[in-house]
């Protein structure tokens, strides 16, 4: 009679031992989703205020491609690529702080401007590696 009772124990607590460890599996997925999703949450938040920044500048300087470079790279925080006379690229870390040495890039903010008409575009992306984050369009009436 006592062996029946041992072994009914044994057998609870081994349910209650896997019932825990399912739980504890089940939780440590659950945290880890909600640091992925927090972690993507901050690169939106991050590359939508470095889009809607290279867009008032963009503004501030009259849709001038070079003033707008030289304003950056008089900074020496930022590490600037011209493609071509209508186009630049800005870098950052894993952090979206800005870096001047080509190591280390996890972002980039990639704004092209080109005329149509009478209004000059930008188009502003913010890339995570090849992965488009977010991406904004301004424009500059340059009417007569």
């Amino acid at each position: 009679m006592n062996r029946s009772k041992t072994s009914l124990f044994l057998m609870e607590l081994i349910i209650a031992i896997l019932f825990f460890s399912l739980s504890c599996a089940v939780c440590i997925q659950l945290f880890f989703k909600a640091h992925h999703v927090s972690r993507k949450s901050e690169d939106l938040s991050s590359a939508v205020l470095w889009c809607e920044n290279v867009a008032e500048l963009f503004r501030g300087c009259d849709g001038d491609m070079a003033e707008m470079t030289a304003l950056l790279e008089d900074t020496d925080h930022f590490r600037i690529t011209t493609d071509a006379d209508d186009e630049f690229s800005i870098f950052f870390d894993e952090d979206w702080n800005p870096i001047t040495e080509a190591s280390h890039v996890t972002y980039e903010i990639q704004c092209e401007i080109y005329d149509k008409d009478d209004f000059q575009t930008a188009v502003i992306t913010a890339l995570d590696g090849s992965e488009e984050l977010y991406s904004l369009t301004s424009e500059i009436f340059q009417g007569k």
